[in-house]
């Protein structure tokens, strides 16, 4: 059985993972699989938005080209993932595709950990992406994975490798983003904290870096 990952950036610029390569193990709790037996809720507002009609026929064209019958399908979020879902339920019960497993990328709580496990169990990664995303250096924010302890002097480290050309935050569960993460922030099912690498300037040469 063929292994694919698609991932769909979407407006909230999460994803939708597909993979099918039960045999190299995901580490995943059989409550996660689900059998795609009801369709993804898709908000009016958000078909409103001015990329709706591009997102929905990327999201036909990918599952029309990579998702096959007998497949396990890694469920993300956001309007691409849920255009591309709806659209892969549409198939499921027409007959079109059949025997699809569905396996959450994470549930309920932030789980870097084990959506990576998902990408690194597949043989082909596919990327949906809009023609704004490609960019010609590293700026923007760009999410670290630490550990929680001893946070603060690893987020130090971070900042004077970028000297003065990045500011680093770490990332709260709730509320307004701030450089500690306020009172509560985002642990994740691992016990570990993101910091946001937040670029002042784009960082044009990587290998200088």
């Amino acid at each position: 059985m063929a292994a694919v990952t698609m991932i769909i950036p979407s407006i909230s610029t999460l994803n939708l993972h597909f993979q099918a390569n039960r045999k190299k193990g995901l580490g995943l709790d059989s409550t996660t699989r689900r059998r795609l037996n009801s369709l993804v809720s898709i908000t009016r507002s958000s078909l409103l938005h001015p990329n709706a009609p591009l997102l929905e026929s990327a999201a036909k064209h990918t599952v029309d080209t990579f998702i096959k019958s007998g497949m396990v399908v890694g469920l993300g979020s956001g309007l691409a993932s849920c255009m591309a879902i709806q659209y892969l339920g549409q198939q499921l019960r027409v007959g079109a595709i059949k025997d699809i497993v569905g396996i959450f990328a994470s549930v309920g709580e932030e789980s870097i950990i084990q959506e990576k496990n998902i990408l690194k169990a597949v043989e082909k990664l596919v990327f949906i992406v809009a023609e704004k995303q490609y960019k010609s250096g590293l700026e923007g924010s760009l999410p670290v994975l630490i550990k929680s302890f001893n946070w603060m002097e690893t987020a130090e480290e971070i900042e004077d490798l970028f000297l003065g050309d990045a500011e680093v935050w770490r990332r709260p569960s709730i509320g307004h983003a701030d450089p500690t993460g306020g009172n509560f922030p985002l642990i994740t099912r691992e016990g570990h904290n993101v910091l946001d690498v937040i670029f002042t300037l784009p960082i044009l040469n990587l290998d200088a870096l």
